[in-house]
């Protein structure tokens, strides 16, 4: 059981690390391609997807936050996890403090 819930947590922090990674890539990918010569596409992609950084880090809190909910209130859906995240954080900062897990070297402890 231990090993389960170990290994979901694991799962869960290397997705949100790949999105956050990912976000990253997808953001100074091109402003570094744009260093070894000027290209109209890649000023292009650049100039599309560097603007974006603040959608992509949003949507990763978010997600996390959603992740967090569904863990402790499993009957939400998603859509009504980022309803209620976006229209009433205050009320729902008890249900994340509630469900605050802290992973150590070895097993998760919930509070």
């Amino acid at each position: 059981s231990d090993h389960i819930a170990w290994r979901a947590m694991r799962k869960t922090l290397c997705i949100q690390a790949s999105m956050y990674i990912g976000g990253f890539i997808l953001t100074y990918a091109f402003a570094v391609l744009g260093l070894f010569g000027e290209n109209n596409v890649v000023y292009g992609l650049y100039c599309f997807f560097f603007p974006l950084q603040g959608f992509y880090n949003g949507f990763m809190f978010i997600s996390h936050k959603v992740h967090n909910m569904k863990r402790v209130r499993p009957s939400l859906t998603i859509g009504r996890a980022v309803k209620l995240i976006l229209t009433q954080p205050i009320e729902m900062q008890e249900l994340q403090i509630s469900g605050l897990s802290i992973v150590s070297c070895r097993s998760e402890v919930d509070f």
